[in-house]
């Protein structure tokens, strides 16, 4: 099938929302359909947003949450490591000190 009646097919089928036959050609293996799995993807992905719009969107806010909270513990845990070194503990430290020393010196010099 030429890739332009390929695609107007697949457009038909995502209009008609014909699941089962969407699930038959793009689950099915590249060498059988010519669709890479990223194209499979995006055209799977607009059938349930069309199909199931609220669990669709839902799903796409809890893998927003998801990440943004993966991204949470990994911050944590680096922060975390990083306290358990003692060396890294004195570089903070030193790094305070020398914070509220500059901002001594800078209100001294600004009476």
């Amino acid at each position: 099938m030429k890739s332009t009646d390929q695609v107007k097919f697949l457009n038909e089928l995502l209009a008609e929302q014909d699941g089962p036959s969407l699930a038959a050609i793009l689950e099915a293996p590249k060498a059988a359909t010519g669709l890479s799995k990223d194209h499979a993807n995006r055209l799977w992905d607009s059938y349930t947003k069309a199909a199931a719009p609220e669990p669709s969107a839902a799903m796409s806010e809890y893998w927003q949450i998801e990440s943004a909270t993966d991204a949470a513990f990994k911050a944590a845990k680096r922060a975390a490591n990083e306290l358990s070194k003692p060396e890294e503990v004195q570089r903070i430290i030193r790094q305070q000190e020398q914070a509220r020393d500059a901002k001594m010196r800078l209100d001294e010099a600004l009476e």
